[in-house]
């Protein structure tokens, strides 16, 4: 999702396919192999999804908010959550995909390596650097990761593997990556005060395939009449 980082960023997470079945607390169960395409491993299906993935997190963290949280099957299946705790600290969590204990938890700073945070280099969108903006701007969102995740996921149904807060200065949202039964991967912007997805990008996807559809005819026709 700025939960790029968005493009497989530190969780080295190859989707294999899907099975069907939700989990209680609108956790949605997926399947997962860690390996390349040829990769002849068995789906592996976390037993905790997004929603109780999230729930951990948040009783290890208490009165903080989630501004990430992403499925990492690199060996382990974990979900990785950053989360602003109520003092103002960040915090970066694992949570086990197949019991759901938090199996670490600590304080983000961006010296942390390759996977540490880095919002305080990150130029957001009006303009503004470093975490105080991220902040304000996710303590004022009135839709959680969870209930973005649930939007998009009902707007587009498939396993959801990662929502993130971003800051717009017009239009905060939440991005979700979520990959439906045919194993295509979508992204999804839910608007954090509405709730509403406001952006598809399988449909921009969608659209630009039929353009090129269109431009390679109208190439072809302009071919055969040069050719006469």
């Amino acid at each position: 999702m700025g939960f790029a980082r968005k493009v497989l960023s530190g969780r080295g997470l190859l989707v294999a396919g899907l099975t069907a079945g939700v989990l209680a607390a609108g956790g949605t169960a997926a399947a997962f192999a860690a390996g390349g395409d040829d990769d002849d491993t068995a789906p592996r299906a976390p037993r905790i999804g997004y929603a109780q993935a999230a729930d951990a997190a948040l009783k290890a963290v208490p009165g903080g908010r989630i501004e990430s949280l992403e499925l990492d099957d690199d060996g382990r299946a974990l979900w990785e959550a950053d989360v602003l705790a109520g003092d103002g600290v960040w915090r970066d969590l694992r949570v086990d995909a197949g019991d759901g204990r938090v199996v670490s938890n600590h304080v983000d700073r961006p010296e942390d390596g390759d996977d540490g945070d880095d919002r305080d280099d990150r130029k957001e969108h009006d303009g503004a650097s470093g975490r105080p903006a991220q902040a304000r701007a996710l303590q004022s969102a009135k839709i959680d990761a969870v209930r973005a995740a649930g939007a998009a996921s009902r707007s587009a149904p498939g396993v959801v593997t990662s929502v993130e807060f971003e800051h717009r200065a017009a239009q905060p949202v939440w991005e979700v990556d979520i990959t439906g039964q045919d194993g295509r991967e979508r992204e999804l912007h839910v608007d954090a005060a509405t709730g509403k997805v406001v952006a598809d990008d399988s449909q921009a996807d969608d659209d630009s395939d039929d353009d090129s559809d269109d431009d390679s005819r109208d190439d072809s026709g302009d071919d055969s009449r040069d050719d006469d």
